[in-house]
């Protein structure tokens, strides 16, 4: 089975969403009220947050999200 890696993009609006229903899915989190378009687009946009995907026969398998956070001591 081939396996596509990639990092989303500010145009991938489609493919987070379909990640948060993984995450749903995967870690049961029932009464789940998935955030608006405008907040996921803002996420996408923003330089401290990435989100990778694993994908295979076009589904995505496995992913994570990134966080950078600013350094707490100098």
């Amino acid at each position: 089975m081939k396996t596509e890696i990639q990092i989303l993009k500010a145009n991938d609006i489609e493919q987070l969403n379909e990640l948060i229903t993984v995450f749903e899915n995967v870690f049961e989190m029932e009464k789940y009220e998935q955030p608006n378009q405008t907040h996921l687009q803002n996420l996408l946009n923003k330089d401290n947050f990435s989100a990778v995907i694993a994908k295979a026969k076009n589904k995505i398998i496995s992913a994570l999200t990134l966080y950078v956070l600013d350094q707490i001591i100098l």
